[in-house]
């Protein structure tokens, strides 16, 4: 491979380096493609941001294709994604899913709130509402009610508590939380949950 046999030669050869990167990530070796976005970083070729945040999206991709087969190296991965990147929706939801799997609910909590500070999404709450399994649906809403007072008020939010109030039906509390969204030309799923 050109790209190989440029990069060994000058390991700051742009080019080369993006198609090295390229390659490896269509083949799924997510391995050899974290490296090369290190050493990206450390060619001065990407700002180590943006190194850390593509890092952080591989490592989840890796967690997810071994979440079934290989739980503690994906429970790994998905870990470290998230140090890099605790905005990254998925890689919170697959290393909660990966600690409920080992019993470890407040590990699952601990990741899904850092997360949801930065990046509210509908996902989060799922999961957290699933932290114990077996749970009543009215301790899924008291779950997913105490995630979604620790931000700040949005959509997300008040989309994530309706549901769970539909759930545990309690329908004045889902109205309440979707009112303030009804004006206008509301999103499909504010009116799939009005009509629930």
């Amino acid at each position: 491979l050109h790209a190989e046999r440029a990069l060994r030669g000058n390991p700051r050869l742009g080019w080369a380096s993006s198609a090295m990167l390229q390659l490896q990530s269509l083949g799924k070796d997510w391995t050899a493609a974290i490296e090369t976005l290190r050493q990206q970083a450390k060619s001065g070729l990407i700002p180590a941001a943006e190194s850390d945040r593509k890092q952080s999206a591989l490592l989840t991709a890796q967690a997810l294709e071994w979440e079934e087969q290989r739980p503690s190296e994906a429970l790994e991965s998905a870990l470290r994604a998230h140090r890099l990147d605790a905005s990254l929706v998925p890689a919170a939801v697959v290393a909660a899913r990966l600690h409920i799997r080992n019993g470890a609910a407040r590990k699952a909590a601990k990741v899904l709130r850092a997360t949801w500070e930065k990046s509210p999404h509908p996902d989060i709450a799922e999961v957290m509402s699933h932290l114990k399994p077996g749970d009543t649906p009215e301790a899924r809403y008291e779950r997913v009610q105490d995630l979604v007072r620790q931000a700040p008020a949005s959509l997300e939010g008040d989309v994530a508590l309706a549901r769970a109030a539909v759930a545990a039906q309690r329908w004045e509390a889902a109205r309440k939380m979707l009112a303030p969204h009804l004006d206008g030309r509301p999103q499909a799923r504010i009116c799939a949950l009005m009509a629930d």
